[in-house]
């Protein structure tokens, strides 16, 4: 299973690389994002499984459909960047789509 540590990737240099590619807003949309599932995580490294139970955790918490979009969003574009792109599985991408 493919995983990423948030804790362990250097935002401002991917951002710096990739900058050109996403607008400014999503950019900070994204960081929001990923800064709030960091919390949540713990200092767990981030997988499918423990991205499923987070979006469920927002499903609860009644957030929109497009929070929880933008959250995967987030995760598939960092992960990308990282190299880690099998971190958003079918499980995840399941639940997002719901």
């Amino acid at each position: 299973m493919n995983t990423i540590n948030l804790r362990e990737v250097n935002l401002d240099q991917t951002l710096d690389l990739i900058q050109a590619t996403v607008a400014p807003n999503t950019l900070k949309a994204y960081q929001y994002a990923l800064d709030k599932l960091e919390v949540w995580l713990e200092e767990r490294p981030l997988n499918d499984s423990l991205l499923s139970q987070y979006i469920s955790h927002l499903h609860q918490e009644g957030k929109s459909p497009a929070t929880i979009a933008l959250v995967v969003a987030a995760v598939k574009w960092i992960a990308k960047h990282q190299g880690s792109d099998g971190v958003v599985g079918e499980t995840t991408n399941l639940l997002a789509d719901s």
